[in-house]
Order: structure tokens, then sequence, then C-alpha cells
């Protein structure tokens, strides 16, 4: 079908419904009635020739259909305001600031590459200022959530609750022992799953951690609130710990870590981008994060 402006208004609705889990609360949301909800999202199943949602008494669902075109339409209209922030880059018309978030260790990935997407954004907006700051991941969400960022990158185990989250890079975790911990010397072979559960854990939340089942709690032994201080209670040989391999390399190399029994202990994670659902983006963090995101792919696929 031939894509005019009306089917581009509708599926904007579209996203909206489905965002809001039903036709009642994006009314609220949109400001408008539920039957005119109801009329244009018939309009769009119309032009459409699909049924795109069930609604009644049983609530609001998507039907297969309907799943299929709200991933599509999510792209369509990403790719409209990133065309629209383009073009507002290339006139010169963008300026403001735009504040970034992120959590640390970042620059030990060899795939995270901000530091291109920081000079191509200048180049595009020299207007727009920059403010990037390194913070525990909860505080990245909570500053995406209440408007102080317009962009963050975290982990994903972070509370993804009220945000658009965004795939951009992916890492392995590792549990990690330092030379100074009795389990260093031992064959991997040799370890128990119950050496393991017994062993001191440094970290936080263990929601994603292999060990959780084993250990039957769901808390650390000591706390951390960033890897560095994860790194400094493995370091001291009384506990193991869960870190990112590419933060854990070089001290793997220098014979001062190791992981232990990685094909039981590893986690497979991501590093998405995080930015607020209901906020209107500026076009000059659309410019941004499509930059951004297209820097992700393009290093991932080289890697």
């Amino acid at each position: 079908m031939r894509i005019q402006d009306v089917d581009l208004r509708l599926l904007r609705l579209f996203v909206t419904v489905v965002q809001s889990g039903g036709f009642t609360a994006a009314a609220s949301r949109l400001n408008v009635g539920r039957p005119t909800i109801s009329t244009q999202m018939a309009d769009l199943e119309t032009r459409l020739g699909m049924r795109l949602c069930e609604r009644g008494r049983s609530g609001f669902s998507l039907t297969e259909h309907g799943e299929q075109v709200y991933d599509r339409a999510q792209q369509l209209l990403a790719r409209v305001e990133d065309f629209g922030a383009d073009m507002d880059a290339i006139q010169g018309n963008l300026s403001g600031e735009i504040n970034l978030g992120q959590i640390d260790y970042m620059t030990s990935l060899a795939e995270f590459r901000m530091s291109d997407t920081i000079r191509q954004f200048c180049d595009a907006a020299p207007k727009v200022n920059i403010n990037l700051l390194v913070l525990p991941e909860e505080e990245v969400v909570r500053g995406v959530v209440d408007g102080r960022l317009h962009l963050g990158i975290v982990s994903d185990s972070a509370n993804s609750s009220g945000l658009a989250v965004h795939e951009f890079l992916h890492e392995s975790l590792f549990l990690y022992c330092s030379v100074d911990h009795p389990l260093f010397a031992r064959n991997d072979s040799s370890i128990s799953k119950r050496a393991l559960a017994q062993a001191r854990l440094a970290g936080g939340s263990m929601a994603a951690d292999p060990l959780r089942k084993l250990r039957g709690k769901e808390r650390a032994d000591a706390r951390a609130n960033n890897l560095e201080a994860v790194l400094m209670l493995i370091r001291s040989g009384r506990y193991v710990g869960y870190l990112p391999d590419h933060f854990a390399r070089g001290f793997v190399e220098e014979g001062e870590l190791r992981a232990l029994k990685p094909e039981l202990t590893c986690v497979p994670g991501g590093l998405p981008v995080i930015t607020r659902t209901r906020a209107r983006k500026s076009p000059q963090l659309y410019l941004f994060l499509s930059m951004l995101l297209r820097q992700g792919a393009a290093a991932v696929r080289s890697a």
C-alpha cells in the first residue's frame, strides 16, 4: 500500500494505544474521547484490511497481525522522525542541549564508540551543547524517567518500566575470583556447584545470576553499587563476583583474576539505550539517538 499522511496519523494513534495498554488509557493520554479512539482504530483496520486488536470485556490484546504491524509501525515512525531531525540538522536549526547518562566501565568495551557518535553529532549540530554523565545505573534510570536525562545507557537488568528500550550492544558476564582466593588454584573440574554456592559473593542484585538457585538467596554477601567496587571486593581474595568479560580482561591477562566454571556461570547481557516512553523527543535527541544506534550496529557487525 502507498503510505499517506492519514496512515501515519493513524499508525501513531495505534502505537499510542498499544503503549498505553488499551483504548481508555490512550484516550486519557491523548485527551480525546474513547469513541474517537475506537473510530480511528476501526479506520486503520479498514485501510490495512486486517484486525489489529481484540477489545472487550476480556481486555485489550493484539492479534498476530497487530503485533507485526505494531513492530513495523514503530520502525516506520522512527525513520520519519529521524528524517525530520536530519533535515533540521542539515539546515543548522538545532540548538539547546542534550543530557546523556551512562553506567561506568563502558570504555573497556571495544564496540562502544560514543566518541565517534559525539564527533558526528557535533559536526551535524554544532549549536547543541552535550552534557555527558557517568552514574550508577539506578541514577541513570531515574534521570531518564524524571526527564533530567534525555537518554541513558544501562544494563538489561535495569528496571525499564515507563521507558522505551532500544537494543544497542551486548556483553557477557562471568564469575571471577582473584589470585588470593582459595578457588583460584583449583581446576574447574574440581570445583563443585556447592563450592560456588558457598563462596562469599560480592555485587548487587542476583536476579539473573545462575548461582541464585544454588545459593538459595537473592542478596549478595557484600553489596556494591558499581563495578569498581565489585572489583575491589573480588581483589581482596575474600569474595567472588560477576564482571563483564571486557572489563575483567586486563586483570585476567595479568594473572590477577580468573573466571570460575564459565560454562555454568556465564550470563549473556545487553546494554540497551533507554529514553522516556511518553515524552515528546526533541529533534536533537532523535538525531543523537539515531547516530548512536547506527554506530552501535556498525560496531557489532565489524567486531
